[in-house]
């Protein structure tokens, strides 16, 4: 191993260290000249941790109405499992805080360093990996508040509690809670300053160019309910980057092969930025059944139906095995891509009552996932109807991308789309009414322990 990587290493042992929950950690510093990095080639390093992209949240995923499990299956799974797919008031999930926050430790390292580096070397590869961490922030913030803070609400945005914004390495700054207003404000800040720092390409998937910079900002302004800028980011993206994959094309897919899609993981066309989920319920349970009513929602001429599903053996009951990712036993893409953009754009363009684009950009996607010469032609006469045919299909193209929940919180503060989530265990029944409180976990309780940070409400 030589110097450089040496120093990596120690560099990514001490981000580990002083982003763990336990307290000697805290209180025992490092020694710091093993700790700063003296490089672009160190903090570039610090970024590219293969562990990083297998940090897809965990719970985000379990507490979808997309599956559901078996009782006995429910039964062996350990407590995180069993209490977030019943949506349990008390789940404390810990690891997907501990993960995000180390991530946005290394990101905040690296802001630290960038530009103290650079006085030496001037390189223009300063820009590209300030862009990197500042997208990276970004997205930890943007998955960290899904789960931890309530959903935006302009009416209530300045008052609700937020996540823990740490926009500095130094772990002596005490933690506060931000509100949502202040959440969604950095975000945006984050990653409008990242879009004109980040390449056009880059040498893997696991690191944002400008398409992937755009396409989650577009995604993070729909959260918001912002359409508007929704569809101008989604714009910028496409105009960068629009490939999509021919579900009919026997180089790319093999719809009824135990793996469907040909180029796997970072080698798939449509994948903008490569994050992998490697722990959640329906990612990696083979047992996981996909919700009847869903599985019928796809047309039989649909490529989807054959591409992301298979029958369970011995019964009529179908799982999921159509991940970008190439193998449902290694988890399920959770990343950025762009059928997801294309979404967002035809979304925001019936929310602003531009059906013709709307309908023009789901038209682009279903040629591609249709067998060929029976793509559904969709008239609808007004922007809910329009609406109603995008968010269908929105649920069953982005099924086990990680964002069903997130789609769940933002659509139940209007009644015509919010739903309630019902789970059936050996005839308990389970329920999740729209805008519980439910839909913001607690705190974990370590860290409302050691920072004193103000509880969710319950």
């Amino acid at each position: 191993m030589n110097k450089h990587h040496i120093k990596v290493l120690l560099c990514s042992l001490a981000i580990i260290i002083l982003s763990a929950s336990c307290k000697k950690y805290l209180d025992e510093k490092p020694d710091q000249r093993l700790s700063t990095p003296d490089t672009l080639d160190d903090l570039q390093a610090l970024m590219d941790n293969p562990s990083f992209y297998k940090w897809g949240l965990r719970v985000i995923q379990n507490v979808t109405d997309e599956y559901y499990l078996p009782y006995t299956i429910w039964q062996s799974r350990i407590d995180i499992d069993k209490q977030s797919y019943i949506w349990d008031p008390a789940v404390d999930d810990e690891k997907d805080w501990t993960q995000q926050y180390s991530l946005i430790l290394t990101a905040n390292t690296v802001l630290d360093n960038v530009d103290r580096i650079n006085e030496k070397s001037a390189s223009p590869k300063a820009a590209e990996i300030k862009g990197f961490a500042l997208f990276l922030r970004s997205f930890s913030f943007f998955q960290l508040a899904q789960l931890f803070a309530p959903q935006y609400d302009a009416a209530t945005a300045d008052t609700d509690l937020g996540i823990v914004l740490r926009l500095e390495a130094d772990f002596n700054i005490p933690s506060v809670r931000s509100t949502v207003q202040q959440t969604y404000d950095q975000i945006i800040k984050d990653l409008q300053l990242a879009v004109d720092l980040l390449p056009e390409s880059v040498v893997a998937k696991t690191r944002p160019n400008k398409a992937a910079g755009y396409a989650l900002l577009a995604k993070v302004y729909l959260q918001k309910g912002d359409y508007a800028n929704a569809k101008q980011a989604a714009n910028e993206s496409l105009k960068l980057y629009n490939q999509l994959i021919d579900y009919s094309s026997t180089t790319d897919v093999n719809p009824t092969a135990s793996e469907p899609f040909l180029k796997k993981g970072i080698l798939n066309s449509e994948i903008l930025y490569y994050v992998n989920d490697e722990s959640s319920l329906n990612a990696v349970n083979t047992s996981a059944k996909i919700d009847s009513f869903l599985y019928s929602s796809y047309d039989v001429n649909d490529i989807r139906k054959t591409a992301f599903f298979r029958q369970i053996t011995g019964e009529n009951t179908y799982r999921f095995k159509g991940s970008y990712n190439g193998s449902s036993s290694v988890g399920a893409f959770v990343g950025l891509g762009t059928a997801e953009v294309y979404l967002i754009r035809a979304e925001s363009s019936a929310r602003l009552g531009d059906i013709s684009s709307a309908m023009q950009d789901l038209n682009a996607l279903l040629s591609k996932r249709y067998k060929p010469g029976t793509v559904p032609v969709f008239n609808p006469g007004t922007s809910e109807q329009a609406l109603t045919i995008i968010l269908t299909e929105r649920k069953k193209e982005m099924i086990y991308r990680g964002v069903r929940w997130a789609d769940i919180r933002r659509l139940n503060k209007n009644s015509s789309t919010a739903v309630t989530l019902t789970r059936n265990l050996n005839g308990t029944i389970y329920k999740l009414p729209p805008n519980d409180l439910r839909y913001t976990l607690l705190i974990p309780l370590t860290i409302i322990q050691q920072t004193n940070l103000e509880q969710n409400a319950r």
